[in-house]
């Protein structure tokens, strides 16, 4: 589980963060750079709070160049999270 302040309004939230926390841990081991290159905790925190992602959103939160790099990974894990806990994004 990854450390955050922020307090999450439901699980569906929280496992969001988780997963993303994990997969940007992940990403930037295997690109050699620093976790907040991949995606700043911010930004993370706005994803797991968002009720639907979709592209233009990413877009408003990540910036072109992060979007367009790890836009499509960010929405798959979303999507499986949000299926996996039941909860349809609405």
């Amino acid at each position: 589980m990854s450390k955050t302040l922020v307090k999450f309004v439901d699980s569906k939230e929280q496992a969001v963060y988780d997963s993303l926390y994990s997969w940007r841990k992940n990403k930037s081991k295997e690109l050699g750079i620093p976790a907040y290159c991949v995606c700043r905790n911010d930004v993370l925190i706005k994803i797991a709070q968002s009720k639907t992602l979709d592209s233009k959103f990413l877009l408003l939160v990540m910036g072109e160049k992060l979007s367009a790099k790890f836009g499509e990974e960010i929405m798959g894990l979303f999507n499986d999270i949000t299926k996996q806990s039941g909860l349809a994004a609405v």
